[in-house]
């Protein structure tokens, strides 16, 4: 008898973009029915130190582990695909009590060839630029200030300006 092996990472969770605090599924699939003690791990390629990590979630069937990876600060990936999986002082054996081979497949059985899952957990970062049409050393704002410091009895008033800012924050690559 053969070691059951991987033969599939997929995600059940739809294909696009996900932010800090989002849940991502997992699923990995053996040749034959499971069998899992302790919690085993994903490793996940997140263009951060350290990488994400997936944790063993449930068993929607008898063949597919699933794993619940939660995004957190500064994860972020263009394309998210399992490293390794970990047994973390866990089994996984098929029916039989034969360990699993933990090889992970290659494409289109990989989960960053089936799937498009893209994480953001990086915090936007920007520049603020404020442009003002009128200064304090510019005569027509002196001829503004003055016309407006008066009231109706040509009285002096208080003066002021008020307005609004508007901010747009400027991610590179989204």
């Amino acid at each position: 008898h053969t070691n059951p092996k991987i033969t599939k990472i997929t995600s059940p969770t739809a294909n696009g973009l996900y932010g800090i605090s989002a849940d991502i599924l997992i699923d990995v699939t053996f040749s034959e029915p499971m069998d899992v003690t302790g919690s085993p791990l994903l490793t996940l390629s997140t263009d951060s130190n350290p990488n994400g990590t997936a944790i063993y979630n449930s068993l929607p069937d008898s063949k597919t582990l699933r794993f619940k990876y939660t995004i957190v600060e500064p994860h972020y990936s263009y394309d998210l695909s399992v490293l390794s999986v970990a047994l973390n002082g866990g089994t996984i054996k098929d029916v039989a009590g034969n360990t699993a081979n933990l090889n992970l497949p290659a494409a289109p059985d990989s989960l960053d060839a089936s799937q498009d899952l893209k994480v953001d957990g990086r915090r936007p970062a920007g520049t603020i630029q404020i442009e003002d049409s009128i200064t304090n050393n510019d005569p027509e704002f002196t001829k503004y200030i003055a016309r407006r410091s008066r009231n109706q009895n040509g009285r002096r008033k208080r003066a002021g300006i008020s307005g609004s800012i508007a901010l747009r924050t400027l991610c590179p690559d989204r």
